[in-house]
């Protein structure tokens, strides 16, 4: 079976993405097909069609087929396909979340809703010390560290010399994190205020060169722990920065969160794809 795909960019963070037209498969169906149209992407976008209000359904898929969370930068690029060339704004109905987005001068710009868990501290036992570290849910599960924090642990290391996918690797399964994991983010504020941030992300399960919903968390954290105030702009291993504002003066004030970065569209293909099991 061929299917027909779009490869897409947003901030670095890459995806593949499918027109659902007449032929629409279940969720399960797309689960077993991403492994196979990842290959080399972060993820999975089906665009489906717009409903009778316009708003556009999007299912979101990692590398390894797991669902059900938000992606802003898949969202931001779902949504930037989806308008084309005729509409400069709309809605889509992503993880269960109605998110609206707009074209903005370089990108997308989102409004989504505020986070489940703002960020909260936390102490975590490791094998060579505890580590203070920070939880948050922005539609997705998030650990946030700055790197200075490492100490207590040992590590003493430059942001850029940061073996994050080993160190990602432990936290994303610590049992403290079971049974779902987290996604990791280590980050360094960089004199002119802004943040470079490095990701290990779940499901893809490796470091990605962007993360949209790690730059909110990474965002929301440094709000809270080191007193930066949006708009906060969050630089990732792509060096396309990601602009991270809000709604509200104090955590428990949030009404919703703001996504803003680059989408670029890196090519089409055609993909044999197969629904044998031992695909």
């Amino acid at each position: 079976m061929n299917i027909a795909v779009t490869y897409v960019s947003g901030a670095g963070n890459t995806f593949t993405l499918v027109r659902e037209g007449r032929r629409r498969f279940p969720v399960e169906v797309w689960q077993r097909l991403a492994p196979q149209l990842c290959r080399w992407t972060d993820g999975l976008l089906v665009l489906r069609k717009a409903d009778a209000r316009g708003v556009v359904p999007v299912l979101f898929f990692n590398p390894d087929g797991s669902t059900g969370m938000l992606c802003g930068n898949g969202a931001r690029c779902a949504a930037s396909i989806a308008m084309g060339e005729r509409h400069r704004e709309l809605t889509l109905l992503f993880a269960d979340m109605p998110i609206s987005a707009v074209a903005v001068e370089g990108g997308i710009r989102l409004r989504l809703p505020p986070p489940r868990i703002f960020p909260q501290e936390r102490q975590l036992r490791l094998p060579t010390g505890d580590l203070r570290l920070w939880f948050a849910d922005v539609g997705a599960p998030h650990v946030v560290i700055p790197i200075h924090e490492l100490s207590s642990t040992g590590i003493h290391s430059s942001l850029e010399q940061l073996p994050v996918e080993q160190l990602g690797r432990l936290l994303r399964f610590h049992p403290a994190f079971a049974p779902t994991g987290v996604n990791v983010s280590f980050y360094t504020i960089a004199e002119d205020g802004s943040i470079q941030v490095r990701t290990y992300e779940r499901g893809v399960e490796q470091e990605t060169q962007a993360c949209g919903t790690a730059a909110m968390a990474v965002a929301l954290t440094a709000w809270s722990a080191e007193r930066l105030h949006p708009p906060i702009t969050i630089l990732p291993p792509s060096r396309s920065p990601l602009r991270v504002d809000w709604e509200g003066e104090a955590p428990e004030q949030l009404q919703a969160l703001f996504l803003e970065g680059s989408v670029e569209v890196l090519g089409t293909d055609t993909v044999e794809v197969s629904l044998e099991e031992d695909e």
